[in-house]
Order: C-alpha cells, then sequence, then structure tokens
C-alpha cells in the first residue's frame, strides 16, 4: 500500500478509484466486529476506509450492528430490532463464540458515538451499509432518514451502501450522500442469469473483507 499518495477524502458517486484496502466491520480479527475498539484499532493502523453496517433499535436509534438477532455477536437470542436503545446499549457483543469471553466491556455502539469517533482521525471514510432486516421492519424511508440525519454532517467523508436500491436513490436524494451505486453493480447484474449474478455478488462481498478488487461504479 502506497503510504506518500494523497488521500481523496471526498469521493464522487462516479469515483473511477476505488480504495484497496477497508476494514470490514472494523478490525474483526483481533476485536469483535462493528465494535468501537474494533473500529478505532483499523483506524490507528493506519488504514483509511472503514466499513459497518446500521440498522435500527425499536425506538429508531440507528446502531452499528450487522446481524439483526443477538445469537452470534452477544450470545442472546433476541431480536435488537424489538429492544429500545437503553436496552440495547446494555448489551455486551463480545462474539462469545470466537473471543471466549476475552472482552467484557464491548458494547452495542450508535451510529453517532461511531461517527464521533471517526473525526478523531483525519481523512478517514466511512462505507455505512444500510441493512435490510430494519428497512424491512420500520420501512425506507424512517431508517433513511434517521440514518442520514446523522451522517449529514460527514457527507464528504461517508459513502452509502446498501443491497436496497431505493434506500441508496433517497440517501442520494435527502441528504446528499454519495452512494456507491448500490454496493457497485447490482442494478447491472440484474439483466444477467441468476448463476452468473450470484458469482458477481460474492465477488463485491470479497471486496469489502478481502480487497484488492478494482470493481467499476456503474
Amino acid at each position: 500500500m502506497d503510504r506518500t499518495a494523497p488521500v481523496n477524502t471526498r469521493m464522487s458517486p462516479l469515483s473511477t478509484k476505488i480504495p484497496k484496502l477497508i476494514a470490514h466491520r472494523g478490525n474483526a480479527a483481533e476485536f469483535p466486529e462493528n465494535s468501537l475498539p474494533g473500529l478505532r484499532s483499523a483506524l490507528e493502523l493506519g488504514i483509511t476506509h472503514v466499513e459497518f453496517d446500521v440498522h435500527l433499535s425499536a425506538d429508531r436509534v440507528p446502531i452499528v450492528l450487522h446481524d439483526a438477532n443477538l445469537a452470534r455477536t452477544a450470545g442472546i437470542d433476541r431480536d435488537a430490532l424489538e429492544m429500545t436503545w437503553a436496552e440495547l446499549s446494555q448489551i455486551i457483543v463480545n462474539e462469545p463464540a470466537r473471543f471466549q469471553g476475552r472482552y467484557e466491556d464491548v458494547g452495542v455502539p450508535s451510529l453517532s458515538r461511531v461517527m464521533d469517533l471517526l473525526t478523531g482521525f483525519a481523512g478517514a471514510t466511512a462505507f455505512v451499509e444500510i441493512k435490510r432486516a430494519s428497512l424491512r421492519k420500520f420501512g425506507t424511508d424512517t431508517v433513511v432518514r434517521s440514518v442520514c440525519d446523522i451522517l449529514k454532517p460527514f457527507a464528504a467523508r461517508v459513502v452509502v451502501i446498501s443491497f436496497d436500491l431505493a434506500a441508496v436513490d433517497l440517501a442520494r436524494r435527502y441528504a446528499g450522500l454519495h452512494p456507491l451505486e448500490q454496493l457497485l453493480t447490482l442494478v447491472r447484474d440484474s439483466a444477467a442469469p441468476r448463476r452468473q449474478r450470484h458469482r458477481r455478488h460474492r465477488r463485491c462481498r470479497s471486496f469489502w473483507s478481502e480487497g484488492g478488487r478494482r470493481l467499476r461504479a456503474i
């Protein structure tokens, strides 16, 4: 990775240069995914692009969490979308099966808290994925507006992504946020054979976790 190259902190919707390295859910190799310690670690290691996932709590607070069910991340078989922020803020998301209780004080972060963290790292860009489970439960308008109200002050440093085209389009229109054209190729692939689409979607997902692929936005 060329550390001498200038960092572009503002990505246009039709950017021709896609970063080669994105910390998928933060430094998830050493910390629980989507956690403040994991995201902070990635940024402190010098990674300039981080990705994380966003849901809404039952009382419409944007939270940073991948699975709607807390079984994997917290060892609790409960639906986070049915819990209030006050309840979720007490939950420890230490991925017990993976870390065996190594982390005892890692909670579910709010989107606001994560964006506060980002302000301490000049040049850092966040790829924010709006999850479909929340879109289905609360509606596209409610979710996107709740999330974008927090992201607006950071518009130059945020790229909104989702597997839901309507959510990406609304984020662009409502808040002027940069979408990565609905995870790069989803619309174009809709005309391809199902098996071919599946392979391309797998490559899109590998981009976030492995990096190194130059995928062109439509």
